[in-house]
């Protein structure tokens, strides 16, 4: 079983990374989905009364939980009492769904901010297209079909 973290930071890394639309939206979209289960996981009262005891037994000195063990469940909880485990089920609906569209929000100025055009604080220069798999964060532009700029400031 792939951890759902290994998940989300490919498809993070993916989405601020990649040079293509598709992949980026498709990459932003498990981003979401992966966000949106953790919010519900973090504010669901049946994980949490199953998570409480267990971090009391983690942390007793016989429970045979190594410290990096104890430090998870004990993480797991707080988070979970930060995030409004303990708010009414209305109130935890309205919670996700604020939480779901700032993190799109912030996802489309992220975006915004890196397709704007670059300042004239900098140089355009034709690259060798074996460069620019290196050279895929900067600012790029098609002179003609087989000659691509990049921005270096």
């Amino acid at each position: 079983m792939i951890p759902l973290t290994r998940i989300a930071d490919a498809a993070e890394l993916t989405r601020n990374v990649h040079s293509d639309d598709h992949w980026v939206n498709e990459a932003s979209e498990a981003v979401n989905i992966v966000a949106q289960y953790m919010s519900e996981a973090n504010v669901d009262s049946t994980l949490y009364d199953k998570c409480v005891p267990a971090a009391e037994r983690a942390s007793a000195e016989d429970s045979g939980c190594s410290k990096e063990e104890q430090d998870v469940i004990k993480a797991m909880r707080e988070a979970m009492e930060n995030e409004g485990v303990h708010l009414d089920d209305d109130r935890k609906k309205e919670l996700i769904a604020l939480q779901e569209e700032d993190a799109i929000k912030s996802f489309e100025i992220v975006s915004q901010q890196d397709n704007d055009d670059p300042s004239d604080d900098g140089q355009w220069l034709n690259v060798p297209q074996q460069w620019m798999s290196i050279l895929r964060l900067l600012p790029k532009r098609t002179v003609d079909k087989d000659v691509t700029e990049v921005f270096l400031p």
